[in-house]
């Protein structure tokens, strides 16, 4: 018999196909596109299709913030590239040498921003109309300002229409689906909490559930890696969500904390154990309010900022253990079994403590903002990821090579070139399961094969595309199936985005008039090309390489652990704990690209298998910290404090060990074990925790202090398991360049 429910209660629900959220964003881009298209042929301007791609652009942005400001910042951001395309051309084309720095440094610049946390699209759209501007009307200067205007009307067009539609059909909130998110890692909590508590008194193990609890286990990586995702995209795209940015990371450190507690439970008590019959009723309830807990926090809205039933089944545990002690009831109880309930029971007031501050954090964030003046008082402060320092350069550099390129050679598709070659070089890292630029040339050859039977196709389908009717439903099918397929694959793939380009180009042939063989050749050799210059320039400067990206993931990780180790503020401290829950999921989402044959048999399973160790060693770290936060009688401190420094020099050089392999990409010298090093202060603790349980010693936090000291020791098996595991790496192997 379970001592909580089923977990059937904390299963999500399916939801309904009205919900489906691709079919949904397909709709809307197909939706917003035809409008766009109909109201650019009404207002007579000369180029719908800009209105199109960029109502397909923006529909990639698919959540609904400050519409009013989105709006006005975008239109601003298209005015104002405009302006810069036109100064540049119509003022200094003849100055060949300025005019392209001008773009260089405009491209890169605007780049950056797009990969800050300011109003990202406002500089996209900055960059976007002033490279076709420029693109357009260096080969005639003195039409430099009508280009402008016309580029202007155009993608003012289609920002207005994809506003009004994604702000009317199905819009979508990122506070509401991080929400949706959290419940739906906190109901996973729930399940691997609630089978691992009864674990501990129960003796039946079966129950049909441990494949179900690995499962979740190994899933839960996707769980924070779409809260990791929905930070990115939310705080770009919703002023109320980037408000209150702080409250949001912490929660997700406190979810993958959380998390970790739920899986460190599992300790079970003998058939005998004394601890059955005189803290079962106390634990139960502690089980069942915590039962209640996930349940409540996974199903209400509008939870209390505190939640007293848990408090009091806690407080309750407390007074009972403390009247057995002083009873003398404890006496008999053997240590380790001793041990075993008080791992036990630190995770569950772990949990129940991180359940606290989840709650609280899920309440300042409902809060209205005029009660949150601490939260919305200030500004966002700018942040810029250095990645996006080297895309900018690299971006910028596309578009200026770009540019000549089609004026010096005058290739064919040179009309979309510039601005493709420079939008593939900006998405590179936001690929969903992205490899990075590894391999960027194998995508090439196979876009560029793909698009000869699709030009062959255009040869017989223009002329059907004459009649409005069939013009249509072409239309309303492409940019369906694009919006479908970006929301289902949770962004825009690389193969995607050559394919929204093939479609954005067949449709600026204008199939009312006939349509050449020249321009379906134009069509393919301006995506083709744009993609080769884009290739050259991400594989020769700083390459995005997947191998790389572990390697950098662990040293930072191992990094953060380290600092964790000495005394930091608090603020670092939050800066640090946000690291480690952020950190593991982007590991993960690298992990899964790394099945090529440039990798080791079985690699891929070792660095899994590490980085599941290593999210424990984070957890252990910070558990272990509580030791200098309790308040124990000083001659216990001071006889532990003797060995206590040579436990975390050695645990420094070990996780100094792992940042350094990671960071060059090759093992050192191996530390010594870190158990080893533990067993110094096995004696003072076996006399603290003897002393306790006979009732000689007393003091009031000796519980948490007989747990911490455990996820002390824990610390010390979870290193030197880190460091087994490095040994069976071949980081050598592939630590270099490889697979274009």
């Amino acid at each position: 018999m379970y001592l909580v429910p089923s977990l059937a209660s904390l299963e999500d629900r399916p939801p309904r196909w009205f919900e489906n959220v691709p079919l949904q964003q397909g709709l809307k881009m197909a939706v917003a596109g035809m409008l766009a298209f109909h109201v650019a042929l009404w207002q007579g301007l000369r180029n719908p299709q800009w209105c199109i791609f960029t109502v397909v652009v923006l529909t990639l942005a698919q959540y609904v913030g400050a519409i009013a400001e989105k709006s006005l910042l975008r239109v601003i951001g298209t005015v104002v590239g405009a302006l810069l395309g036109i100064w540049l051309v119509g003022n200094h084309g003849s100055e060949p040498l300025f005019m392209m720095g001008g773009c260089f440094l405009i491209a890169a610049w605007g780049t950056m921003m797009f990969g800050g946390n300011w109003y990202p699209y406002a500089f996209f759209l900055t960059v976007l109309t002033m490279l076709v501007v420029v693109n357009d009307a260096m080969k005639n200067p003195s039409a430099a300002w009508d280009t402008g205007v016309a580029r202007t009307e155009e993608i003012c067009v289609g920002i207005v229409v994809s506003m009004i539609v994604t702000g009317v059909l199905w819009p979508r909130y990122a506070r509401v689906e991080y929400r949706r998110a959290t419940r739906s890692a906190l109901r996973d909590i729930g399940r691997v909490a609630i089978e691992r508590i009864r674990l501990l008194l129960e003796t039946d193990s079966s129950g049909g559930t441990e494949a179900e609890m690995r499962k979740l286990v190994a899933s839960f990586a996707t769980r924070m890696n779409t809260l990791r995702l929905l930070i990115r995209y939310g705080q770009r795209e919703s002023q109320y969500f980037r408000a209150r940015l702080p409250v949001r990371l912490k929660l997700i450190g406190e979810v993958g904390a959380c998390f970790e507690a739920a899986v460190s439970l599992g300790q079970r008590l003998p058939q005998d154990s004394r601890y059955r019959d005189l803290v079962a009723t106390e634990l139960r309830d502690i089980h069942e309010q915590l039962k209640e807990e996930f349940e409540e926090l996974t199903t209400r809205d509008n939870t209390a900022r505190t939640n007293p039933g848990l408090e009091a089944a806690i407080d309750r545990c407390n007074r009972r253990l403390a009247d057995l002690r002083d009873q003398g009831a404890t006496k008999i109880i053997p240590i380790q079994e001793a041990m075993d309930f008080s791992a036990h029971y630190t995770a569950l007031l772990d949990i129940a403590a991180r359940l606290r501050v989840i709650r609280e954090c899920l309440y300042e964030i409902r809060m209205p903002e005029v009660l949150t003046p601490q939260i919305t008082g200030k500004p966002e402060p700018f942040k810029l990821d250095p990645f996006w320092v080297r895309n900018g350069i690299k971006a910028g550099l596309t578009a200026t090579l770009a540019l000549l390129y089609v004026n010096w050679i005058n290739p064919p598709g040179g009309a979309a070139l510039p601005f493709a070659a420079w939008l593939f070089t900006l998405l590179s890292r936001v690929y969903p399961g992205s490899e990075g630029d590894r391999r960027a040339f194998t995508y090439v050859i196979r876009v560029a094969l793909f698009g000869i039977p699709y030009s062959l196709l255009l040869l017989f389908l223009t002329p059907f595309l004459a009649d409005y009717f069939v013009m249509n439903i072409f239309l309303f099918i492409g940019l369906f199936l694009l919006g479908f397929t970006i929301a289902r694959q949770g962004g825009i793939s690389f193969y995607t985005q050559a394919g929204m380009l093939f479609f954005v180009g067949t449709i600026s042939m204008n199939p009312q008039m006939p349509v050449g063989f020249q321009a379906i050749v134009d069509n393919y050799f301006g995506v083709v090309l744009a993609m080769v210059l884009s290739s050259i320039v991400q594989r020769l400067l700083w390459p995005l390489l997947p191998q790389r990206e572990i390697g950098h993931l662990f040293a930072e990780y191992f990094a953060c652990c380290r600092k964790l180790l000495g005394t930091v503020s608090s603020a670092e401290f939050g800066h640090l704990q946000d690291r480690l829950a952020l950190i593991p999921p982007e590991i993960a989402s690298w992990i899964r690209v790394t099945s090529t044959p440039e990798y080791p048999k079985g690699e891929t399973q070792n660095l899994s298998d590490l980085l599941h160790t290593t999210q424990r060693l984070g957890y252990t770290i910070l558990s272990a910290r509580k030791l200098s936060d309790l308040d124990i009688p000083a001659e216990i401190r001071a006889e532990l404090d003797v060995n206590m420094k040579s436990i975390e020099r050695g645990n420094r050089e070990a996780l100094q060990t792992l940042e350094e392999a990671f960071a060059n990409g090759k093992r050192g010298a191996m530390p010594p074990s870190q158990l080893a090093i533990f067993r110094s202060i096995e004696k003072p603790l076996s006399k603290v925790r003897h002393d306790y349980l006979s009732g000689v010693l007393y003091f009031t936090q000796a519980i948490p202090f007989l747990g911490a000291v455990d996820f002390l020791e824990t610390t010390a098996r979870t290193l030197d398991k880190c460091i087994d595991q490095l040994r069976g790496l071949e980081l050598e192997a592939y630590s270099g360049d490889y697979a274009l």
